[in-house]
């Protein structure tokens, strides 16, 4: 996990990049599983090393995966079904 002030840092350099008034960072490791699976479904920028971000990222597709069923029925709940 980074530093509070750099990941703010690097969220206001990127709304001045774009030109927006907001940017919502977030760090995959520290995501909920669903929005990092989410988050790898786009298209990746930039990568150090391929083979270890395309390992990353089928790991975080197991990992929600795995919680599919749990995420189906919480939101069962959620929704009183």
């Amino acid at each position: 996990m980074y530093p509070l002030l750099y990941v703010k840092s690097i969220a206001i350099g990127l709304e001045d990049l774009f030109q927006v008034s907001r940017v919502d960072l977030v760090e995959l490791p520290e995501a909920d599983p669903f929005l990092a699976a989410n988050a790898i479904r786009g298209e990746r920028l930039f990568s150090r090393d391929a083979y270890s971000a395309t390992e990353y990222e089928l790991y975080v597709l197991r990992k929600a995966g795995d919680l599919a069923p749990f995420e189906r029925e919480r939101l069962s709940l959620i929704q009183g079904k």
